[in-house]
């Protein structure tokens, strides 16, 4: 490895030496910094801003996207529309999410276990029609109909 002459240093010493002491006391140069400074700020600020929105953007969008349930107080009133017919005893499983503009629902609910088939069909099949006047006509409604094996 061949080594550069000493002279060759101090020339590169010197040039450095040179530009710091023209450059760096000029004060144009300190307010050309200055405001280089202040425009790197100005945009950062702004990038930080817009990733905080499009982050609260996000999140909601997310939620959607993973189909993640309703909140805690629709459910109940999703329950107590559903235990308002008559007949039914019990509802459970109770599983909703929301898909575009639509409401899923699906559910299973309780009846005497002496209730006619048709007779409980009847108590789904009003609950289904008392859900849509509430949540819209174009919820999706599953519900299953257990009997009650406590009152056999």
């Amino acid at each position: 490895m061949e080594y550069l002459p000493f002279h060759y240093l101090k020339k590169l010493f010197s040039f450095w030496r040179s530009f710091y002491i023209i450059k760096f006391r000029n004060i144009k140069f300190r307010q050309r910094f200055n405001s280089l400074l202040n425009f790197s700020f100005c945009i950062s600020t702004i990038s930080i801003f817009i990733f905080c929105i499009a982050v609260k953007m996000a999140i909601p969008a997310l939620h959607e996207l993973t189909e993640g349930s309703l909140p805690q107080d629709t459910e109940n009133e999703i329950a107590s529309i559903i235990l308002s017919v008559n007949g039914i005893d019990d509802v459970h499983e109770l599983k909703t999410r929301k898909n575009g503009p639509s409401i899923i629902i699906a559910a299973h609910i309780v009846v005497d276990g002496n209730t006619s088939v048709s007779a409980a069909h009847s108590m789904a099949t009003a609950a289904e029609s008392r859900l849509r006047e509430n949540f819209g006509p174009e919820t999706q409604i599953s519900l299953h109909i257990e009997p009650d094996i406590e009152a056999e």
